[in-house]
């Protein structure tokens, strides 16, 4: 049976079609993932969230969003074994994963940032200074191959998910 499920995805001609997905670990193919073009105010800021819906009634199951995302994904597909999601913009990807009770170690573990920096050298044949808080001395990890990378800030992003359910 086929079925019309209205959704506020408003094409943008400068960003990529949006595409619903199904599910693949949903034997009953009932549930997609699609992004969101129109926004919600979430404390001043403009959230686009990535939501779950159940195609055989067209309700809105949750929706994935993080208050420091403020980007649209059109993109997003289901990793087919694990709950894992991933989301795509134009220059952007994301991993999402439901969040998990963690004990205090653990929560030590998670707070420990890998940071890159990289000074400007414009004079040729000059190398490139890099620093990192992490201990391990992995070069072939972030050489460059010949080329300059710059990181900039807004470049590195640490990201929680969260998932909000909706009552049907």
């Amino acid at each position: 049976p086929s079925r019309e499920i209205v959704h506020s995805h408003d094409f943008n001609r400068h960003l990529t079609p949006f595409k619903a997905e199904w599910d693949p670990k949903d034997a009953s193919e009932s549930l997609i993932v699609v992004g969101r073009y129109i926004s919600e105010n979430y404390n001043g800021a403009a959230l686009h969230p990535i939501d779950f819906i159940d195609s055989s009634n067209g309700q809105l199951v949750a929706e994935v969003m993080d208050p420091n995302i403020t980007t649209i994904t059109p993109v997003n597909k289901l990793h087919p074994r694990e709950d894992v999601l991933a989301s795509g913009s134009s220059r952007s990807l994301f991993i999402w994963r439901p969040q998990e009770e963690r004990t205090e170690v653990e929560e030590e573990k998670k707070d420990r940032k890998i940071i890159i920096c990289s000074g400007d050298s414009k004079k040729k044949g000059k190398k490139q200074k890099r620093c990192s808080d992490d201990e391990d001395e992995d070069d072939d990890m972030f050489r460059s191959r010949g080329k300059n990378i710059k990181v900039n800030k807004s470049q590195v992003k640490t990201t929680k998910s969260s998932t909000r359910k909706t009552k049907t």
